[in-house]
């Protein structure tokens, strides 16, 4: 189950910018660790991409916002 902004700002008291905004900021910090993890691998995003392209188009587009 995927839960909206609506109702998980519901559900914790707090405004739905409010979770937004946290949202945006575990978003940041999950690419920036992604690509860390990425970069000691030795694994380039364009390879990644290509490789998961052919297996889930869902997938390559959630990894094409970390190139951006």
């Amino acid at each position: 189950m995927q839960a909206t902004l609506d109702q998980v700002a519901l559900a914790l008291g707090i405004s739905r910018q409010r979770a937004y905004q946290i949202e945006a900021v575990a978003m940041n910090k999950f690419r920036r660790r992604f690509a860390a993890k990425l970069q000691e691998y030795g694994i380039e995003v364009a390879d990644l991409l290509a490789a998961c392209e052919a297996k889930d188009n869902a997938a390559v587009s959630m990894l094409g916002k970390l190139a951006e």
